[in-house]
């Protein structure tokens, strides 16, 4: 085989693992939030916090801002900064995108609050409402926003996370502990009974 033999196969190896990858995973935009009596820098890192996060989950095709604002550029649509249900479809529908969230970040005192929707587009249905907050400071506000994204992709957060966020007890660890432990135990049993069939079977084999 020739390496220009090899350069092709390499290259449509790789996309078609591009297109299984496409196909495995919905699209998903996140828009910018409003922001109700919390400074510009505080917004930007809370959002920033959650983009990353809903990154680190796999769980999408994350649409970047920069694509978003190339595209709607061209289409000569007129709401840059997008922040509510509406344009966010709008766009959504533009863009061939499958998801998007919006919503708002908000401070009341010492209280800091998430309320965030993601939309399916197509059917304009909310697919997941996500309500967190947490009084203190803003610092331990992160773990809940990060917690946020994996709830929207629907999968079981880490639990480092739920440890930082202060949703998982020494006692839920303990019984993590005691469930890994039944289940090896288990394995164990299972492993032992099906030798001893085996050993059985093989004995009565040799007799008859």
């Amino acid at each position: 085989m020739n390496r220009k033999t090899i350069l092709i196969l390499l290259s449509l190896s790789c996309i078609n693992a591009q297109i299984s990858r496409y196909d495995a995973k919905p699209t998903l935009a996140v828009f910018n939030f409003e922001g109700k009596a919390i400074s510009d820098d505080n917004m930007t890192i809370l959002l920033d916090t959650l983009i990353s996060e809903l990154y680190k989950t796999s769980a999408f095709i994350m649409v970047e801002e920069h694509q978003i604002n190339e595209i709607i550029l061209e289409q000569k649509y007129d709401n840059l900064d997008c922040r509510d249900q509406g344009c966010g479809i709008e766009i959504g529908i533009i863009l061939g995108i499958k998801n998007i969230i919006v919503g708002s970040f908000e401070q009341i005192a010492d209280s800091t609050i998430m309320k965030a929707s993601m939309i399916n587009v197509k059917n304009r249905e909310t697919k997941k409402l996500v309500d967190k907050g947490y009084q203190g400071e803003l610092e331990f506000f992160f773990p809940l926003i990060q917690i946020a994204a994996w709830e929207f992709a629907d999968l079981e957060p880490p639990n480092n996370l739920l440890k930082k966020a202060g949703l998982l007890t020494e006692e839920k660890d303990d019984d993590l502990f005691f469930k890994k432990w039944f289940r090896w135990i288990m394995n164990q049993v299972t492993s032992i009974s099906d030798r001893f069939r085996k050993n059985k079977k093989d004995d009565a084999e040799k007799v008859s």
